[in-house]
């Protein structure tokens, strides 16, 4: 298994709003540089309207090469600038997302893999991100256990959740996969709503 580490979030110079090329080489990479040649995935957040203590994703990449080809390449910056402008930000961050691993081939995969699954989370959290794949708001839900709206969840859903491993809103727990609670199948069943 190839196991990811976090790293970040750093602060991406902004000149007079916008990403410019030559600023990122002379700014950012340079403070950057043990980890500029890694592979991985990176998300560029930003504080959110009306909550400038708080950080949302509004980009989702993937680095199979390294982080410095890769992450500020002409059609990403201009994407990123699109988006500053319209959004009139003074503030964006970076996360990187590095495989530790050297084995080209397992890394692609791996990579491609996460890029997707951060896409989706991050979608989840501002659905104005700048990704075109992957966006697409899933249209089902299962009750008491992904998307399912408000409510508690039932005994039989939570015990499902439990031994999938997925936390209140349907996500991976740490440390709870295969947990289930005595008692917690001698439930009625949640009713399927359409929604």
């Amino acid at each position: 298994m190839i196991r990811f580490q976090v790293k970040g979030p750093f602060p991406v110079p902004l000149y007079k709003r916008q990403l410019a090329a030559d600023v990122l080489r002379e700014q950012f990479w340079p403070k950057m540089a043990s980890f500029a040649d890694e592979k991985g995935c990176y998300v560029f957040v930003e504080p959110p309207p009306r909550r400038p203590d708080s950080l949302w994703p509004i980009y989702v990449g993937k680095a199979e090469r390294n982080f410095r080809q890769e992450i500020f390449a002409p059609e990403k910056l201009n994407k990123l600038n699109r988006y500053l402008l319209d959004r009139r930000a003074t503030k964006v961050l970076v996360f990187f997302v590095t495989t530790p691993s050297r084995s080209v081939q397992k890394n692609s995969v791996a990579i491609r893999e996460l890029e997707r699954w951060l896409i989706r989370l991050a979608v989840s959290v501002n659905p104005e991100v700048i990704n075109k794949h992957g966006t697409k708001p899933e249209n089902w839900g299962v009750q008491g256990i992904i998307r399912s709206g408000t409510g508690r969840p039932s005994a039989p859903a939570s015990a499902f959740r439990g031994i999938l491993g997925l936390d209140d809103r349907g996500t991976i727990a740490p440390k709870k996969q295969g947990s289930i609670r005595s008692g917690a199948t001698d439930s009625e069943p949640d009713k399927a709503t359409d929604e």
